[in-house]
């Protein structure tokens, strides 16, 4: 008997206990639903706490969700993203990084610039400045804009098709990240964008004019209505004989000749042209990387900004520092050169500093040719190819009679300087204003406004201090005069004393001199030794 209750007592335990465990994992799971609702809510909290934070919001990662499209090492390709919710302004920034172009380069890329080719050790979020910048002051056209950051990582200048296969270990899928990355935007708001600025340096800056026309067609193809437009940074290299002649064999793999390196980097990356350029260049599809082949072709706005003595070029060039006259008057016939090569642009701003790439440094407003700054330049283009509707409903033009607003032709080089417009040539930053004035928005409105307040008290003070010191200034003047005056008189009456003090006749002294006795007391020191010393 016994042993049959304790049989089942087991079994009853062993039942209940079966029965138990979906209630076990209900509460499990309630339990990590509450938990993850607690970090939400944390989350929400510290993003409401950073309204007020002076520290600008930074880009958070995101990877691809389709998986198959990696970086060079098989790794998640992905990007960087900050929504400005109610905005439908839309920058997406192609990063640079050169490339690499057959088995010998890629492993050496590999093993010096490896973040260049794989997304392992991407932060979880990235700020960037220049015109990716939330700051106002750092970016006073577009900081509110949704900005998009898609890292370089494919190593092809984001032209590449080709997965690793029994030729390479390497995968080089530029072109379809930026395809990926486009569809995937979607679902962030991409489809309410308005406009659209898609921006690059260096590398990215090629990839910008070679996918600028493929995402407008597929934005056409998804019956996205909005305005896109194209910034190349230092992106415009020329073909040219180097300097001095060099290999695609050396250690420094960008001292490869550029029409070298793109022949055998089109191939190894299966790279996709865009047909309209690669229609002019049939036999010498390679050409398309160059700026004076692919920009003719393109059907994108694309705005031009490139260093008159570019240091990726000179690199390219073989050429150096210039230590010697041969070498400074190739690195000048090269700025020649490229001055020449923006005759196809409309669009181009080019100082003659010796630099590379500038939309993401801070310093980025600084950069001027005639009293024109580049923010200045890129804003008055962008409006001019916007819609005019869009142009008084959203920015509140003030639009004159015979000014370009509808087409603006914008050529700024350092040697000579351009503003090619039905304007005058020598167009001052004042006029510039006056054609394109955005309103700005509220909050920046009435910082702004505080500012001129601000301004106005401060002047008020310096007046004020102006007249107090002005006013001070002829009070110790006079006191000076009257304490110049009274010493004078106390020498004067020191000596009549000392005169006193020898017992000599005043009177007498006074009369000899045809004086009254009180008029001895008005005679100047310096009179009176005279008159003494006469006698």
């Amino acid at each position: 008997m016994k042993m049959f209750l304790l049989w089942t007592l087991v079994i009853f335990i062993t039942i209940g206990g079966i029965k138990g465990r979906p209630n076990i994992r209900r509460l499990e799971n309630s339990a990590d639903r509450l938990l993850s609702a607690a970090n939400v809510k944390s989350y929400y909290q510290q993003a409401l706490s950073n309204c007020d934070s002076p520290t600008p919001p930074p880009m958070y990662r995101m990877f691809l969700l389709n998986r198959t499209i990696t970086c060079n090492d098989g790794t998640s390709a992905g990007f960087y993203i900050r929504k400005s919710y109610g905005s439908r302004k839309w920058i997406i920034f192609l990063e640079g990084g050169w490339f690499c172009y057959d088995k010998r380069s890629c492993d050496m890329r590999w093993n010096s610039a490896r973040m260049l080719m794989s997304s392992v050790r991407w932060p979880e979020a990235r700020y960037v400045g220049g015109i990716m910048s939330p700051d106002p002051e750092e970016n006073p056209y577009w900081w509110n804009a949704n900005h998009v950051l898609i890292p370089y990582c494919s190593s092809d200048a984001w032209t590449g098709t080709s997965f690793p296969n029994h030729s390479s270990k390497y995968a080089f899928l530029g072109a379809y990240i930026v395809e990926e990355v486009m569809k995937q935007l979607q679902g962030h708001g991409l489809r309410r964008a308005n406009s659209i600025i898609l921006a690059g340096t260096s590398a990215g800056g090629t990839g910008v004019m070679l996918n600028a026309d493929t995402i407008r067609n597929w934005l056409q193809k998804e019956n996205i209505r909005t305005n896109l437009l194209g910034i190349a940074d230092s992106g415009w290299f020329l073909n040219r004989i180097p300097f001095a002649p060099t290999t695609c064999f050396e250690k420094d793999t960008q001292k490869c000749p550029p029409s070298q390196s793109v022949q055998m980097g089109m191939k190894l990356w299966s790279s996709k042209l865009p047909e309209a350029c690669t229609r002019i260049n049939k036999d010498e599809r390679w050409k398309c990387f160059f700026g004076t082949s692919i920009h003719p072709s393109l059907i994108t706005p694309t705005f031009i900004f490139q260093w008159l003595f570019d240091e990726a070029q000179m690199k390219a060039d073989n050429v150096g520092l210039p230590l010697s006259k041969f070498q400074w008057n190739y690195i000048r016939k090269s700025a020649e050169d490229l001055r020449e090569s923006f005759n196809s642009s409309n669009a181009v701003f080019a100082p003659a500093c010796m630099s590379h790439t500038v939309l993401t440094k801070r310093s980025w407003t600084t950069v001027e040719i005639d009293s024109i700054s580049l923010p200045q330049a890129i804003r008055c283009w962008e409006l001019s190819l916007s819609p005019i509707e869009h142009r008084k409903r959203h920015h509140k033009l003030t639009i004159k009679e015979g000014a370009p607003t509808i087409e603006l032709s914008i050529q700024l080089t350092s040697s000579p300087a351009l503003l090619q417009s039905d304007e005058p040539r020598n167009m001052s930053r004042r006029k510039l204003k006056n054609i394109v004035s955005p309103s700005l928005p509220y909050k920046l409105h009435h910082k702004q406004k505080n500012k001129v307040k601000q301004k106005n008290s401060r002047n008020k003070n310096k007046n004020r201090r102006k007249n107090e010191r002005k006013s001070k200034r002829k009070e110790t003047k006079k006191k000076r005069k009257d304490d110049r005056k009274k010493r004078r008189h106390r020498e004067e009456m020191e000596f009549i004393e000392l005169l006193r003090s020898f017992s000599a006749d005043l009177s007498g002294l006074a009369s000899a001199l045809g004086l009254d006795p009180p008029s001895l007391k008005d005679i100047s020191q310096h009179d009176l030794v005279r008159i003494l010393s006469q006698a």
